[in-house]
């Protein structure tokens, strides 16, 4: 199992403790934010990029939502895990993202350059190129 494979597989597991515990009670806003929680964490070591991307995805696909409180769907759950695979240098597993995606996401690492390590940036920076967002 990959890093990306279990980071998705974890939050279908917080998903489905959040049913298992409150049934017809869920809330699909604090499970996202448990899944947020579980992204950053798999994430340290990169500035507040995480939480930036993290951010990003809750306000853009959970937040405005028509039905809020039945997320993360499951195009939801692939978005976020897509957003995990660049923070781990995995183009291959980005494919849910779209160039909206990509522009957001080279603003919120260009702001968070000067924190991050340089190989690091290098290796985001080569991505982006490559998805056309600079």
């Amino acid at each position: 199992m990959t890093d990306i494979q279990k980071f998705l597989s974890d939050s279908r597991r917080i998903v489905k403790q959040e049913y298992a515990d409150y049934g017809e009670r869920y809330d699909g806003i604090q499970a996202s934010r448990k899944i947020m929680t579980l992204f950053v964490k798999n994430n340290q070591g990169l500035a507040e990029l995480p939480e930036s991307l993290a951010d990003y995805w809750f306000t853009t696909f959970v937040s405005n939502s028509p039905d809020p409180a039945n997320e993360p769907t499951e195009e939801h759950m692939e978005k976020i895990a897509a957003l995990h695979s660049f923070l781990n240098n995995e183009e291959e597993e980005t494919d849910s993202l779209d160039k909206k995606d990509w522009k957001e996401i080279a603003r919120l690492v260009n702001f968070e350059a000067e924190a991050l390590p340089i190989g690091t940036l290098s290796e985001m920076m080569s991505m982006l190129l490559s998805k056309k967002a600079l």
